[in-house]
């Protein structure tokens, strides 16, 4: 004759599983947030070589952080400009957004944009590359009366000092990391600390850090050199 499971030993079996699921999660939500930053700085390490690519190739300039067209939705943005440098043949927003889910350009994974516009992809590059030296942009837009507004210069990246500590790009809700306007600061339903209190960072030696919210990472883009920048 079989003998069956009586209700009390499958109540206690169930219990078990119900008490090793409650100490498994929180583990397999480390690992799972792990894998995504790795990911993230995987993405970050490849534009920013990408970025100092574009800059051997063109007399040792930084890409713009943007340059307006005619056509509003072509605006040709820094992660446009090094397109082909990381996997794509054409500059064009359009293509890259059909394109975007196989991209390290929207490539956080928990980057989750409210909207389906191509100028955002979740990393931003840093609006005053040498701060304090020198503020500077290489962020171009159209005058009303016609051409370019004469704000923006191109930049080469040999006058940019202590590359190691100078952030060139990282997590943002925007297209550019601004000085005092650091990806904490974007108003969004998406926390710019993306990663568990943290945000990825490229760095203009291609070298790729997880930094904490509370560390004030924005403090490198200011000045790299003060005694309060301590990633």
């Amino acid at each position: 004759m079989r003998r069956a499971f009586t209700l009390i030993e499958l109540l206690v079996v169930i219990s078990i599983i119900a008490v090793l699921a409650a100490l498994l999660l929180p583990a397999l939500r480390t690992v799972r947030s792990q894998a995504q930053q790795t990911r993230c700085q995987s993405s970050e390490r490849q534009l920013a070589a990408g970025i100092i690519a574009y800059s051997g190739d063109n007399d040792g300039m930084l890409p713009r952080l943007k340059t307006p067209r005619a056509d509003p939705t072509k605006h040709l943005s820094w992660f446009c400009a090094i397109a082909e440098y990381v996997g794509h043949d054409s500059d064009d927003q359009g293509t890259i957004l059909n394109e975007r889910s196989g991209s390290v350009i929207w490539g956080c994974p928990r980057w989750q944009p409210t909207t389906l516009s191509s100028a955002y992809p979740g990393y931003g590059m840093v609006w005053y590359p040498d701060a304090p030296n020198s503020y500077i942009t290489n962020f171009f837009w159209l005058d009303p009366s016609g051409g370019y507004n004469g704000y923006g210069v191109d930049i080469p990246i040999g006058r940019i000092s202590l590359k190691p500590k100078r952030i060139l790009l990282g997590d943002s809700a925007n297209w550019h990391l601004f000085l005092g306007g650091y990806a904490a600061d974007y108003n969004s339903a998406w926390d710019p600390w993306r990663h568990d209190g943290r945000a990825v960072y490229a760095f203009f030696d291609g070298h790729v850090q997880s930094i904490a919210g509370n560390a004030y990472a924005w403090r490198g883009c200011a000045n790299p050199a003060a005694s309060s920048w301590n990633p």
